[in-house]
């Protein structure tokens, strides 16, 4: 994970002043003015409508834009402010959390320490009360008999109706907060011109891929934009510029996805969460190596964890390892691990020193000479996104110093 540091104030700007003359913008007042919508719901647009909240949810801080997940699940999903309580508190105990399948470790911890046959008897009947009482709110009534497959019934049924009245608040702020405008060619503001103007050049998630932004006439690529909060929850955060992580693919679309990130919480990219307290390190299987460079089957891709990280910390961290496949992905790269061993041995200080005097202080044999033509990469931290494998060289090399 690298550190990107704040989005410049230019950018920001550029963003804030893109929203502000944006249809999406428009359509607050008009929403809020609408006879057509539930009282609720013009509610919850005057508050949407504030200056100073808008101006937080499109460029305000990770920090910020945790706050108003927060409130956002107090007023909409908690309290219910835009169909019945029971529906919303539903919602964001069974559906958000995972669905169906959810429900049993919920019900597990319920009905701990009862036997296996009295604990699924206990689920069912805690499910049948609890979907009887969500059912009455849409005018059915269920009288089939107690089984598992006529209660999973039952929960599509319930979800489905959440759902669709969960969508239709969301089509309404989708079409406030427009992701699919944003990511449109045009003049003005827009995907292509925030991921140039931003300059991150690799994917700050794995430090492995190459992120550039091209426009030609007859082509144009950029880096993918994850929402690190996901849009399909967070509808309000589609184009808030922290939520905007720009990543490859790989990290990205095949193995962060949809996880809600609030939920279980994983480093910030824009976040300075001690990220420099865990680096790369060579941990070897095999303690009697009797060459100098050992083969890649003796050593493996570990960390090095600081001790002074926190709980919170340490919970991010191994989330995001987790998520990312970070030390299953990096083991991939023993054989550049094992060329750094070489060349940390054969260009160590002394070496460098005897070149230098042989050569003389004119030969351009320097520190810049040790990082980009023995190394082949840049090794201290400020350059880590600047070059794929960056912050695993360093750290790698750093450690062999030890």
């Amino acid at each position: 994970m690298i550190y990107l540091g704040d989005i410049p104030k230019e950018i920001l700007d550029k963003h804030w002043e893109y929203f502000e003359k944006s249809i999406g913008y428009k359509k607050i007042e008009e929403y809020k003015k609408q006879d057509a919508l539930p009282i609720k719901q013009r509610a919850l647009f005057r508050i949407i409508s504030n200056h100073d909240l808008l101006k937080k949810i499109i460029i305000g801080k990770p920090i910020e834009i945790r706050e108003i997940i927060d409130k956002y699940n107090e007023l909409v999903i908690n309290k219910g402010r835009i169909v019945s309580n029971d529906a919303f508190a539903f919602y964001k105990d069974f559906i958000v959390t995972g669905g169906w399948n959810s429900i049993w470790v919920k019900i597990n911890r319920d009905a701990k320490g009862l036997s296996n046959k009295k604990n699924i008897k206990a689920r069912m009947i805690y499910l049948d009360k609890r979907f009887t009482s969500m059912e009455r709110l849409y005018g059915q009534v269920n009288n089939e008999s107690l089984n598992i497959g006529t209660l999973k019934s039952r929960f599509d049924y319930i979800a489905n109706k959440i759902s669709s009245k969960l969508e239709s608040w969301n089509d309404l702020l989708k079409s406030i907060f427009d992701y699919s405008k944003f990511i449109k060619i045009s003049d003005n503001w827009n995907a292509y011109k925030y991921t140039t103007d931003l300059g991150v050049t690799v994917c700050p998630y794995c430090n492995r891929n190459y992120i550039h932004t091209l426009e030609t006439n007859t082509g144009r690529t950029r880096a993918e934009l994850d929402h690190f909060y996901p849009k399909s929850l967070y509808p309000f955060l589609s184009i808030s510029i922290y939520n905007l992580i720009p990543s490859c693919h790989i990290c990205n679309s095949n193995l962060k996805g949809s996880k809600n990130f609030f939920e279980v919480q994983h480093i910030h990219p824009f976040e300075n969460l001690n990220q420099n307290k865990i680096t790369f390190k060579l941990h070897y299987k095999d303690l009697k190596i009797e060459t100098v460079i050992p083969n890649i089957n003796q050593f493996e891709i570990d960390f090095n964890f600081n001790p002074s990280l926190n709980n919170s910390e340490m919970t991010m961290i191994n989330n995001s390892l987790k998520t990312f496949k970070t030390k299953e992905l990096y083991n991939n790269h023993k054989d550049i691990a094992q060329e750094l061993v070489y060349k940390a041995y054969y260009y160590n200080k002394t070496k460098i020193e005897e070149l230098q005097s042989i050569l003389g202080t004119n030969s351009g044999i320097d520190e810049n000479f040790i990082e980009r033509v023995v190394y082949g990469n840049y090794i201290h931290e400020n350059n880590f996104g600047k070059r794929p494998l960056a912050k695993f060289t360093g750290e790698i090399l750093s450690d062999l110093e030890n």
